[in-house]
């Protein structure tokens, strides 16, 4: 929320200071040193996110104990709990986490974003947040398939360690369910790239045409007085 808000407001004042003759150097000043607190201020966050993080490995733990320990009354399971305890544990908590520690800070900069666009002037933040519906439908999209694909490919990637094994062990069919196991992995792994790129393309296709119109509308309350030079460059 700080970059978002805050810098926006401050390359305003830098902006400002400098366009005016002389310039203004208590202006100067307090942008530099607002940017200095804002760096101090968003690194120190990270370190915030440590007991996050820390709690999502013991998570991590307690979850495989659980599961290894319900297998010893669920014999014939044996598979799905080896792929499980291999992968789809750590999969679904470590991706789950980093979604989550990464849409929320997006999340409030994007807002805090908008406020500061709103603030400098009110049509570029109505501007800003004319972008939020297609988004949201973008992501709402992305979500609902890629998680139907991640649920084929991290079942049929838990079936082929389970395969693998039976081929090992030297029980008839295991290479042939290995290799429909590897082919139907491969079809919701390619299925997941494609919804990647379907989500990162939308993505960035909105999100940089967005300074292009904010440029074009700044310019345009340049040139009636409305809007000066530091505010169109925050």
């Amino acid at each position: 929320m700080a970059l978002g808000l805050l810098l926006p407001l401050i390359l305003r004042d830098v902006v400002t200071a400098l366009s005016s003759t002389p310039p203004d150097s208590r202006l100067l000043n307090q942008g530099m040193i607002s940017l200095a607190a804002v760096a101090v201020a968003v690194s120190a966050t990270e370190w915030l996110l440590r007991p996050f993080w820390n709690q999502m490995a013991r998570g991590i733990v307690s979850v495989k104990k659980r599961i290894l320990g319900r297998a010893a009354t669920a014999r014939g399971e044996g598979g799905d709990v080896i792929g499980r305890i291999v992968s789809d544990v750590d999969f679904v908590i470590w991706n789950s986490a980093a979604g989550f520690t990464a849409m929320l800070p997006s999340l409030l900069m994007a807002a805090a974003s908008l406020a500061a666009m709103a603030s400098l002037s009110p049509a570029m933040g109505l501007l800003g947040a004319s972008i939020i519906p297609p988004l949201a439908a973008v992501t709402e999209f992305y979500g609902r398939r890629v998680e139907q694909a991640r649920s084929v490919e991290r079942s049929y990637y838990s079936q082929s360690i389970h395969s693998a094994e039976r081929y090992l062990n030297g029980e008839a069919g295991g290479l042939s369910e290995f290799h429909t196991s590897l082919d139907r992995w491969l079809a919701g792994i390619m299925r997941i790239i494609h919804y990647d790129r379907v989500f990162w393309f939308s993505g960035l296709a909105v999100g940089a045409s967005l300074p292009l119109a904010v440029l074009w509308l700044g310019l345009a309350e340049l040139e009636r007085g409305s809007m000066n030079v530091g505010a169109l460059a925050g």
